[in-house]
């Protein structure tokens, strides 16, 4: 019972830290995209005005 339910809570912390990183991945990307386009919107906002 013990080594079945050792198994089964390292499975689950497997799947909890892949789905951790995926999300601190997909955050990331999100996170520098949005300060790419802001600082390039900046950039061109001081160019053009």
């Amino acid at each position: 019972m013990l080594p079945k339910s050792s198994k089964y809570f390292s499975i689950m912390i497997d799947i909890l830290s892949y789905l951790l990183d995926t999300v601190y991945s997909f955050m990331f990307d999100y996170l520098c995209l949005n300060y790419f386009y802001a600082v390039y919107g900046f950039i061109f906002s001081l160019i053009y005005s």
